[in-house]
C-alpha cells in the first residue's frame, strides 16, 4: 500500500517529476494527468576486468559463448522463463548465466534451482561486484533480459554500453532503448517467441555485433552523465526560479489586503 500511495502523493504534490522512460511519462499522465520531465538515468561505469577471464574459467565459462540474465531474480524478470527457452534450445557449446540477488523471493528461487538442478549448462553466479561483475558481463556473447515490467533497465544500459548484444522482451522501456537496430526483441511471455528470437541472435553472431555496436554509440550519445546532469540543473533552477516567483505574488497579494 506504501507504494501506491507514495505514488499518488508525488503525482498530487510535487512541484515536480521527473521520470526514467517514456512510458512512465505516459502512465503518469494517463493516470493522474500529471505531466512529468522526462530525464533518463545512465549507466555504471565498469572498472577493469581480468583479460584473461580467470573468474569466469572458474565457473566453467567460455568467453562470448554464454548468455547472461543480470538482475534481482523476482518472477517480474521472469528468469523461469530464460531457463525454460534455454533448455528447449539447447544451443550447443552455450550456457546460461544468472547474476543477481534474492529480493523476498526465496521460494521462488528454489523452484528455480529446483528446474536447474541437474543441468550442467545453467549457472547461478550470484551477486557479483566489482572486477567480477565487469569480467562477465564483458564476456558474456548475449545479455537477455525476459522482464515483464522495468521502468529503465541499468543493467540492459550497462550492458549496451559494453557492447554486448542484447535480446529482451517487447516491453516499452525495452522498445525505447533497443528499437528495431540496437537488439533483438521477443513477444514478452511468450515462450515460443524466446526460443526463435535467441536461437536467431546466436546463429547470426556478425548482426548482432553491428546490432550491439549501434546500441553502444545510443547509450553514449543519450545516456550519458554529463547530459543528464545538465538536464537536472536545468528542471531544478526553473522549479527554484517559479517557486521564488510564487513567494514574491503571494507577499505583494498579502500586502494589498493588508492595506
Amino acid at each position: 500500500m506504501r507504494l501506491p500511495w507514495g505514488e499518488s502523493t508525488a503525482a498530487r504534490y510535487a512541484h515536480g517529476i521527473i521520470v526514467v522512460s517514456e512510458e512512465l511519462r505516459s502512465y503518469f499522465l494517463r493516470t493522474y494527468g500529471r505531466e512529468t520531465v522526462y530525464i533518463p538515468n545512465a549507466p555504471a561505469s565498469y572498472p577493469k576486468s581480468d583479460a584473461n577471464f580467470s573468474y569466469g574459467n572458474s565457473l566453467g565459462l567460455e568467453q562470448g559463448r554464454y548468455l547472461l540474465f543480470l538482475g534481482r531474480l523476482v518472477p517480474e524478470k521472469r528468469p523461469d522463463l530464460l531457463i525454460e527457452a534455454f533448455q528447449a534450445l539447447k544451443p550447443s557449446g552455450w550456457k546460461l548465466v544468472f547474476a543477481g540477488g534474492v529480493s523476498d523471493t526465496r521460494l521462488y528461487v528454489s523452484k528455480l534451482l529446483n528446474a536447474i538442478a541437474s543441468d550442467p549448462n545453467v549457472v547461478f553466479a550470484g551477486e557479483l561486484w566489482g572486477t567480477q561483475l565487469a569480467e562477465i558481463v564483458r564476456g558474456a556473447g548475449l545479455f537477455v533480459l525476459p522482464s515483464d515490467v522495468e521502468g529503465l533497465p541499468l543493467a540492459m544500459l550497462e550492458a549496451m554500453r559494453e557492447g554486448v548484444p542484447v535480446v529482451a522482451s517487447n516491453i516499452p522501456p525495452h522498445q525505447q532503448l533497443v528499437g528495431e537496430t540496437r537488439g533483438v526483441l521477443f513477444q514478452a511471455g511468450n515462450l515460443n517467441s524466446c526460443i526463435q528470437r535467441l536461437d536467431w541472435a546466436i546463429a547470426h553472431p556478425q548482426k548482432m555485433r553491428v546490432m550491439a555496436d549501434k546500441a553502444q554509440e545510443y547509450v553514449k550519445l543519450n545516456y550519458n552523465w554529463d547530459r543528464i546532469a545538465a538536464e537536472n540543473i536545468k528542471l531544478y533552477e526553473a522549479l527554484s526560479s517559479s517557486s521564488k516567483n510564487s513567494i514574491v505574488s503571494k507577499r505583494k497579494e498579502f500586502a494589498i489586503k493588508r492595506n
